[in-house]
């Protein structure tokens, strides 16, 4: 019985490193022509796209090699066309949420496992009645970490050309919070 073919290992490739199976079973991406990591691939906004195709058959193989034995994927990004010029721009604005918090003990389950774990002495009652004067659920830090993230997307796209020359100019900028502060 025989492990991964030696023959078909990429360069770079380490057995046991993740890294280099992320290497060895990646496919090619080939944006506008030029065989690209997935680093460029990941990059491209959407709004840039044209087309994607995907190629995984003896057709891959024979244009680009052995190397694309985990298939290729052809991205054409848009181009300007003939005409007046064309400004596109769009804006989205999101708010996740989750679906279910978890549940948490109650503040007095909380100290008696503390004290069941770290021994009798390890809260006291004095610091007991200042938690509970002062966080009687025992949630102040987790409803000040927590919150909603917000999302943020905005694309500006400028378009157009002559018979001599086309032009397709794009930008995007993407911001995301997190779920704690």
């Amino acid at each position: 019985m025989r492990g991964r073919s030696s023959f078909s290992t990429p360069p770079g490739y380490n057995p046991g490193d993740p890294a280099g199976e992320a290497i060895a079973t990646s496919p090619i991406y080939v944006i506008d022509g030029v065989v690209r990591d997935k680093v460029s691939f990941d990059a491209l906004s959407p709004n840039e796209v044209a087309d994607v195709s995907i190629l995984k058959d003896a057709a891959s193989a024979a244009i680009y090699g052995s190397r694309s034995s985990n298939g290729v994927i052809l991205v054409r990004t848009k181009t300007g066309s003939t005409g007046k010029p064309s400004i596109s721009f769009s804006s989205l604005t999101s708010v996740q949420t989750t679906g279910v918090l978890p549940q948490f003990l109650s503040l007095d389950e909380s100290v008696k496992l503390h004290r069941a774990v770290n021994g009798a002495g390890s809260i006291t009652n004095e610091e007991l009645n200042y938690v509970k004067a002062t966080n009687p659920q025992g949630l102040n830090f987790y409803n000040d970490a927590y919150r909603n993230p917000k999302n943020q997307q905005i694309n500006l796209s400028a378009s157009g050309g002559t018979d001599k020359i086309k032009y397709f100019l794009g930008t995007s900028y993407f911001n995301e919070s997190g779920f704690f502060a």
